[in-house]
């Protein structure tokens, strides 16, 4: 299948970013999409992302929303980190 959805464009972004408005720091890497850091050697990189995915995937600061037909859920998209459960499937059908 040749939809744009199965390219995939090598592109290049920060570990860390900051937001915005608060300075808050925050991760910047996904388990989906995310394949190395640069400047580090591949065995450091792939601990370095275990390491960094288990704390996003682990962290306290989750919120699971359980979706119901109607429901609207809002958030800051420039720090968030968000997954989807598939929880969502049993409301399409």
């Amino acid at each position: 299948a040749n939809s744009k959805l199965d390219v995939h464009h090598a592109v290049t972004h920060p570990v860390v970013t900051t937001h915005p408005e608060s300075d808050r720091k925050g991760l910047y890497v996904n388990e989906m999409f995310t394949k190395s850091i640069q400047y580090v050697s591949p065995a450091e990189s792939s601990w370095a992302l275990g390491h960094l995915f288990d704390k996003i995937r682990f962290s306290p600061c989750t919120c699971i929303h359980n979706w119901h037909p109607n429901d609207i859920v809002a958030w800051d998209n420039r720090i968030v980190q968000h997954k989807q459960n598939f929880d969502v499937w049993k409301i399409i059908k």
